[in-house]
């Protein structure tokens, strides 16, 4: 949720900020409605396409590693490409994927994504902010029956902040990084005991390196094969 970054004369220009000359911190514009890492430049640009933004992109990076919850890839068969645009009709990429999502073997998986996508909407395919779209009005608001309503990336940020599924996936997240693997089911009781001491200590991802390297699993190895 913080409402500050790091930027140089490129940043600072790029987030509309007081200009600098070397490294600083500034405060983000208020009317941008910029949040912690859903607002930086760094995450918006990797998740999108070279010339035109991707909510699902950035929707399923949410999904995947900040909810932690599994989002399959399309069935065989299905078309992941959105039908050609009419050049007498411009849409925003809002308005395509909207009516992409009617599509009922695309639906259950794109109504847990894009709408997240939806939010980040006002920034650009390299984060700059925005309000128009080929000429029509950016909306970043965005719906899912989990998290509700949200207007723009800070109000979906606070949804976030507020989910209890967040604490478990930073866990899991750096219990992964740190094991080089994906954790088996004998590996649950450790999981828990890490959550639970992050939990109760207030959240502290530095605390948290420090049980993770402390910790009994981290010592164990598999057997050799």
């Amino acid at each position: 949720t913080a409402n500050y970054t790091f930027v140089n004369a490129e940043l600072a220009s790029l987030y509309q900020a007081p200009a600098v000359t070397d490294w600083t911190k500034v405060t983000l514009p208020a009317n941008q409605h910029r949040s912690g890492i859903l607002g930086h430049a760094s995450f918006l640009a990797r998740f999108a396409h070279p010339s035109e933004t991707s909510p699902t992109k950035r929707g399923l990076f949410l999904r995947h590693f900040v909810l932690c919850d599994k989002i399959n890839p399309p069935p065989p068969g299905v078309v992941a490409v959105l039908p050609a645009d009419d050049p007498n009709v411009p849409k925003t990429t809002k308005q395509k994927l909207e009516s992409h999502e009617k599509d009922p073997s695309c639906a259950t998986c794109h109504l847990k994504m894009d709408p997240l996508g939806f939010a980040l909407e006002n920034f650009d395919p390299i984060g700059a902010y925005r309000t128009l779209e080929y000429g029509l009005p950016v909306d970043p608001s965005g719906h899912t029956e989990d998290l509700g309503d949200f207007s723009n990336a800070q109000e979906l940020a606070t949804r976030l902040t507020a989910d209890e599924r967040i604490p478990r996936c930073m866990v899991l997240n750096l219990y992964r990084h740190s094991m080089g693997h994906l954790e088996a089911d004998s590996e649950a009781a450790a999981i828990y005991e890490l959550d639970q001491q992050f939990t109760t200590g207030g959240n502290h991802i530095q605390d948290l390196l420090v049980e993770i390297v402390s910790h009994r699993a981290f010592r164990q190895v598999g057997a050799p094969k």
